[in-house]
């Protein structure tokens, strides 16, 4: 696999809704640092705030709720406290809005189909596989 860029608390990672809402996740540890700014690991707590897709019955809607549920994405060879720091290319979640956001977007997927959750590193300093 190749490098890719390693995820820190300055990076931008957003549901698909209107709004979008902001994901955040507090790094677990300051250890490690790109620009001043700390790397994200599993251990992080992922939140999000800002989602504005309106509640309805029909068609099912709803705004994204905190917490996110992160679910891959980790290094196979960069750790902070041996605890893998999260990349770019290959990070994974779930929100449960409805549609739900996510990433990877699913091969075929369910009806109503979830929105993407976006992801910029915001830097290129820092890759890892």
């Amino acid at each position: 696999m190749p490098a890719t860029p390693v995820l820190t608390a300055a990076s931008t990672l957003t549901c698909g809704h209107p709004g979008p809402g902001k994901i955040t996740i507090t790094p677990a540890s300051t250890r490690l640092t790109v620009g001043g700014v700390g790397v994200l690991t599993a251990a992080g707590v992922a939140t999000i705030a800002g989602c504005a897709q309106p509640s309805a019955a029909s068609p099912p809607t709803a705004p994204c709720p905190p917490p996110v549920a992160v679910s891959g994405g980790s290094a196979s060879r960069l750790f902070v406290d041996g605890v893998p720091v999260l990349l770019a290319s290959t990070f994974a979640a779930a929100t449960t809005g409805v549609p739900p956001a996510v990433r990877p977007m699913p091969v075929s997927p369910p009806v109503p189909p979830p929105v993407p959750i976006d992801v910029d590193a915001g830097q290129t300093r820092l890759q890892a596989e």
